[in-house]
């Protein structure tokens, strides 16, 4: 992403992030609906996902402007996406595991992290297992779900080609993804630890974000078309949108309903959509500020050092109540930006480029 056009995203991004940082902190102990909203601060990894859904197609339509993918090229694009999310997710794993920051909570009853554990970790595939998928950053669930779909998005890409396309794909997902939910639950031993297996089957495992996901496919076309028709600059239309998918997250968030099938966080996903498309109409100050769109930049950094520098300080700092709760998350997102700033300047981007540079002079 580079240039005005995307900042939106970068904005996005952050407003994810620290909602994320949010709920980590402690926020679902705060009386009321700030609780609530709190808690629900998970939900920011939804949007990550609808963005990261809409990147994927627009990486790979510039990967492959023709559609006609060969396998030198889909490795080539598998490799360029394993580079820049490599660095920085295997020095977050070796730092967990060398001051004990593990979760103990979704090991359930393999009690310590296994060799198994951490070969699936690195080669990614931690999504795949219910007890490995967040229980080593705590966090790194996301990671391991979306590179299961770096790994099939290629096909989908190749054969989704239209916007009408998209909109069936996601529909047929919708009508799917139940059935498969329980055929998991039916196959799975849910009985030896249902809080992971439950868990699992309901947020950390690829079935259950794939229609968020595909949310993103949908975006992809629709903003391309927005480009295309120039509706874009239509400030009215973007602030309508936005109040509206705003007063729809309000009600998500104050509420545990959820509408024909959908899921809670599918909701979520679905009223973030409407969220990015106001912002692609019309990037507004609310929403595409140089605050939010500085912390997306340094998003994933945050992301992946949350639990190790939360657990940081809370072992050093002690604090409850609404004042405790807010002192901590500033400090908290401070200190993590300046990580993933520090961690990123001097460490991801000299290893990606020297790691790139590597690739380009082996094809030569």
């Amino acid at each position: 992403m580079s240039g005005k056009e995307d900042r939106y995203i970068y904005a996005l991004k952050g407003i994810a992030i620290l909602a994320v940082t949010m709920v980590h902190s402690g926020a679902g102990q705060l009386p009321g609906i700030f609780g609530r909203i709190g808690e629900d601060g998970a939900r920011g990894v939804q949007l990550f996902f609808v963005l990261s859904g809409m990147l994927v197609f627009r990486s790979l339509d510039r990967a492959f402007p023709d559609r006609k993918l060969t396998m030198k090229g889909v490795l080539r694009w598998y490799l360029k996406k394993y580079i820049r999310l490599a660095p920085l997710y295997y020095l977050a794993i070796l730092i967990s595991m060398l001051t004990g920051s593990w979760s103990t909570y979704w090991l359930g009853t393999e009690g310590h992290v296994t060799v198994k554990n951490l070969l699936a970790h690195v080669f990614l595939l931690h999504g795949l297992f219910p007890h490995y998928t967040d229980s080593i950053l705590y966090v790194e669930w996301y990671l391991g779900v979306l590179w299961i779909f770096y790994l099939i998005s290629p096909l989908l890409f190749r054969y989704i080609d239209s916007f009408g396309k998209a909109v069936l794909f996601a529909v047929i997902v919708y009508i799917v993804n139940p059935e498969i939910t329980g055929w998991l639950g039916s196959v799975l031993p849910v009985y030896k630890d249902p809080d992971i297996y439950n868990a699992y089957m309901e947020t950390f495992g690829p079935f259950s974000q794939f229609l968020i996901f595909a949310f993103g496919f949908i975006l992809y076309y629709f903003t391309e078309w927005i480009r295309e028709k120039r509706i874009r600059s239509h400030k009215q239309l973007s602030y309508a949108i936005l109040i509206f998918a705003g007063i729809l997250l309000y009600g998500q968030v104050n509420s545990t309903e959820t509408l024909y099938r959908f899921t809670r966080h599918e909701m979520f996903g679905l009223f973030f959509s409407l969220l990015v498309i106001s912002q692609v109409i019309f990037p507004t100050k609310l929403i595409c500020n140089p605050f939010f769109a500085f912390v997306g930049r340094y998003s994933y950094g945050m992301y992946l050092f949350q639990f190790i520098w939360i657990l940081f300080y809370e072992r050093y700092i002690p604090c409850s109540g609404a004042l405790g709760w807010m002192v901590k998350f500033v400090v908290s997102v401070i200190a993590l930006l300046m990580i993933s700033i520090l961690l990123t300047k001097y460490y991801e981007r000299p290893v990606r480029e020297k790691l790139e540079k590597y690739i380009r002079e082996s094809a030569a």
